[in-house]
């Protein structure tokens, strides 16, 4: 048996936690379990908002999005990036039909770039509520529009 331990860099203090049956175990998680947080906002008229925004010069990493709409002739629901100058949609639901219910836990890097917020618009007098995981990504790993745009 290979005896290892996990230790900070910091204080190289050994990390541990006990198992079912109190036996040491190492336990890896995507950060955003532990860094990510959600917004909601609904919309019964037509209009734009804004979902999440980062801090300023900094980004936004999707992690999850749940929307929920009504069945409204000639309406659709939008949900994308913008910075006011540059936007970016992430998706686009026509709710002329059918309602939407949808959920997309990402996978991926879905990271926006400097100051892009999340929004959502809504044509037509539509119901829509969207629900949206994300993490806030600091400055210095944060891209501008044309750099970002030419990494994907």
């Amino acid at each position: 048996m290979l005896k290892v331990a996990l230790a900070t860099i910091k204080d190289e203090r050994e990390y541990r936690t006990g198992g079912l049956y109190e036996e040491p175990i190492l336990i890896t998680q995507p950060i955003h379990t532990f860094e990510g947080v959600f917004k909601t906002t609904t919309h019964t008229v037509a209009g734009t908002s804004t979902v999440a925004e980062p801090l300023p010069k900094s980004s936004l990493l999707l992690t999850d999005l749940v929307l929920t709409t009504d069945k409204v002739a000639l309406s659709t629901v939008t949900i994308s990036f913008t910075d006011g100058v540059n936007t970016i949609n992430i998706l686009t639901a026509n709710t002329s039909d059918a309602p939407v219910n949808l959920s997309i836990p990402f996978a991926g890097r879905w990271q926006g770039w400097k100051d892009a917020k999340i929004e959502l618009t809504t044509v037509n007098n539509v119901t829509a509520t969207v629900a949206c995981g994300y993490m806030k990504i600091e400055e210095k790993y944060t891209l501008a529009f044309d750099d970002w745009d030419s990494r994907r």
